[in-house]
């Protein structure tokens, strides 16, 4: 868990919120969209002020991405993809460059979670 989740992770705790929705401290950010966005930015400035320690997401040229798995009836965790189908496997998901983009594209309601993968540059090996 990086640094920004974790500073996300205490504010939706806390009780930090958009001030619209009327979520209670610890509820799903997935019940809005708006906190979700809110409690980002907010972990984002506190990183961008110094005030969290820095993450290393990039080691020799490598990154995360994020995808979004729903849990289909049979129970198993499917991608979604960027047309809100269920895909089986990881490479036809939708892969977002970072978790924001990953938490707005997860759904509302049922079980979810967001993966990430870390990726680097295609180079020419022959």
């Amino acid at each position: 868990m990086s640094n920004i989740d974790k500073a996300i992770e205490v504010l939706n705790g806390q009780g930090a919120c958009c001030g619209d929705c009327g979520r209670e401290p610890g509820d799903p950010l997935s019940y809005c969209g708006d906190c979700a966005r809110c409690l980002s930015r907010y972990a984002q400035a506190l990183a961008d002020a110094g005030l969290l320690a820095p993450d290393l997401e990039t080691v020799a040229g490598m990154k995360y991405e994020y995808a979004v798995q729903v849990k289909s009836g049979r129970g198993r965790w499917m991608y979604l993809d960027s047309c809100g189908r269920l895909m089986y496997f990881p490479v036809l998901g939708k892969w977002y460059e970072d978790k924001i983009g990953a938490r707005m594209a997860a759904p509302i309601v049922g079980p979810h979670r967001i993966v990430r993968r870390i990726v680097g540059d295609i180079e020419v090996c022959e």
